[in-house]
């Protein structure tokens, strides 16, 4: 919703819980010897438009609340 990767869409591959930080597919930053990484960003600064329920696990857990 903010910042310099504002209006992109995509999928959630990793969250990083210490440093608090998701890692999307499509958000990349290239770096100077031209290899693309994945950018971490803020998850204040994110909008879940589309949950997947096929984990059992996270069915429980959305049970519990």
């Amino acid at each position: 919703m903010r910042g310099n990767f504002k209006g992109k869409i995509g999928e959630v591959t990793r969250v990083d819980r210490n440093k608090i930080k998701v890692y999307i597919i499509g958000i990349e930053q290239i770096k100077k010897d031209g290899n693309k990484t994945q950018y971490p960003i803020n998850p204040s600064n994110l909008m879940i438009t589309e949950l997947k329920l096929d984990d059992k696990n996270r069915i429980k857990s959305m049970g519990r609340k």
